[in-house]
């Protein structure tokens, strides 16, 4: 559990927990909860350009998440690991930037309430001197749970592509992410 305080919005309490499940040596099960939580920044809050074409807003209030995965982890042979989650994720006060519509002027504000579900694929190795690989695959959902819209700029499908390479062994690495 955690517990933070801020002069502007007071406490939050997030708790966090899961259930992990080893039936196996090289397979796991885990249910995962948690929540987290979002203050506004400087910007977010007190933004102004003289009114010209955006306005601040002290009044926000903290963006929260509730997240809850189901994951299975399967080792294969010494160098690989195969990984499943479904996920879904509540999401209350989004911090949106949006037009007002009695001055036309833009401003921040808690906005939406969104819920995002989904699956990712995962396939990872490890082999000896420090080299790695790692490659996923997410599939998601995300919508704003009052119109049922899909959220802007939420992509539904994302893969990356990881890779670490030794250059000194297990001293110094590069890497690339994609």
């Amino acid at each position: 559990v955690r517990f933070d305080y801020y002069d502007l919005f007071g406490d939050t309490i997030n708790p966090h927990g899961a259930f992990i499940y080893n039936p196996f040596e090289k397979t796991i099960f885990k249910m995962i909860y948690g929540r987290a939580f979002r203050a506004p920044n400087a910007f977010e809050l007190y933004y102004n350009d003289g009114s010209v074409s955006q306005k601040p807003n002290p009044d926000l209030e903290l963006e929260t998440i509730d997240s809850y995965e189901a994951v299975y982890e399967q080792y294969l042979g010494k160098h690989y690991r195969g990984t499943v989650v479904v996920f879904y994720n509540s999401i209350q006060d989004l911090i949106s930037l949006k037009t007002d519509p009695t001055d036309g002027l833009l401003v921040f504000d808690n906005v939406d309430d969104v819920r995002a579900k989904g699956v990712e694929v995962e396939m990872e190795g490890k082999w000896h001197g420090g080299h790695e690989g790692r490659i996923s695959y997410t599939m998601q959902e995300a919508e704003n749970e009052e119109t049922g819209r899909p959220i802007e700029n939420s992509p539904k499908h994302r893969i990356k592509l990881n890779l670490i390479g030794a250059l000194l062994r297990e001293k110094v690495f590069f890497g690339i992410e994609e």
